[in-house]
Parts: C-alpha cells; sequence; structure tokens
C-alpha cells in the first residue's frame, strides 16, 4: 500500500530564533552514551521540561523559546535533540500529531 503524501505549508523561522540555537547545538556536549537505545543517530539527547537538564540550560532555554514561537499552546514535556539521525517514514501508534 503505498504512503499518502500530505503536503503542508509552513512559516520561515526567524533568524533571531535559529542563528543562537545553531551555535547552542554547535558548542553541546552530548553525553557519553546516547540516552535512546535502538536509535539511529550519531547523537541523541533528551531534554524535559520541569525538570532540572543539568549542563543544558541554555539549550534548553532556547528551545522553550523557539517552541513558543511556534505554538504558545503546544503542551510540550520533552525535547529529543539529535545528530545525524537516521528515520524512515512511520506512523507513531501513540502519537498521531505533528512530527
Amino acid at each position: 500500500c503505498p504512503r499518502i503524501e500530505r503536503p503542508k505549508s509552513g512559516a520561515q523561522v526567524p533568524d533571531r530564533l535559529t542563528d543562537p540555537l545553531l551555535r547552542a547545538l554547535e558548542q553541546t556536549r552530548w553525553p557519553p552514551l546516547p540516552q535512546r537505545s535502538g536509535i539511529q543517530a550519531e547523537q541523541y539527547l533528551i531534554l524535559h521540561w520541569g525538570k532540572r537538564n543539568d549542563g543544558y540550560e541554555d539549550l534548553s532555554a532556547l528551545l522553550v523559546e523557539l517552541l513558543d514561537w511556534a505554538d504558545p499552546r503546544y503542551g510540550c514535556t520533552m525535547v529529543a535533540v539529535t545528530k545525524n539521525f537516521q528515520g524512515s517514514p512511520h506512523v507513531d501508534a501513540n502519537d498521531v500529531t505533528y512530527q
């Protein structure tokens, strides 16, 4: 069964949000081991909202700012930050919202 493509349009993220985020990502000290097994990624980091993210406070704050710009009503509890992630098209059984 062929996959159905659903084209969506979006908005360009302002440089005032992307530039500091890119700098923070370039300076990120990744955990010695990925925080999730079985994922094809060079690096994998999970940041939690409402919990301490020791060593990642600046990155967390920049991500909060980005998510607030995108949708201030979105109820995010954690964000996965990856480097060179390799995924495949799929539908998550428990998460069918925007990916």
